[in-house]
């Protein structure tokens, strides 16, 4: 289910163009609109930006920000 969310986040297709080998494009997208309102997408990518920014050295939470329009 992951690596389905994470294929159609990445490539940005639709969702009935996912690849044969992932659940059906119903099951994922139930999924995602699920863990999207209940917040879970949002802290397991808070959780790999922190687990990453420690991997490479730096402090967990950023010291500056950029804002861009």
């Amino acid at each position: 289910m992951v690596n389905a969310i994470a294929y159609m986040l990445r490539t940005g297709c639709s969702w009935r163009a996912l690849p044969k080998d992932c659940p059906a494009f119903a099951t994922v997208q139930t999924y995602f609109y699920a863990w999207s309102r209940s917040g879970v997408l949002e802290q397991v990518c808070a959780r790999f930006t922190t687990l990453e920014r420690l991997r490479s050295g730096r402090s967990a939470d950023p010291s500056a920000a950029i804002i861009d329009s």
